[in-house]
């Protein structure tokens, strides 16, 4: 029902660093594979994602950082593919880049 982003940025010469914030409301679903008189509570989730960047005077940026960073375990989703929403949330958990 309640879904919301946000995301911040602070740069300082070459150094950048930023954050992404993701908040998905519980709700209730009813249906799905399980009886159709069923009903599950789908907890609300947040996801924080960080990343950090620099800018060398070559012109060359290095980039990385880390998605998923509080590590929240998806929420259960009946009749979901793994049991969630993958386009929602994070089925393979907190994972790093560069």
């Amino acid at each position: 029902r309640w879904r919301a982003s946000a995301n911040a940025t602070w740069e300082l010469g070459g150094l950048r660093l930023g954050t992404t914030l993701q908040f998905i409301g519980g709700y209730e679903q009813c249906g799905g594979p399980l009886p159709p008189t069923a009903c599950i509570h789908v907890r609300r989730a947040t996801i924080v994602d960080v990343d950090a960047s620099y800018a060398f005077d070559s012109g060359v940026r290095v980039y990385g950082g880390l998605r998923n960073a509080v590590d929240p375990e998806p929420p259960f989703v009946n009749g979901g593919a793994a049991n969630t929403e993958p386009g929602n949330y994070r089925v393979l958990g907190r994972t790093w880049f560069a």
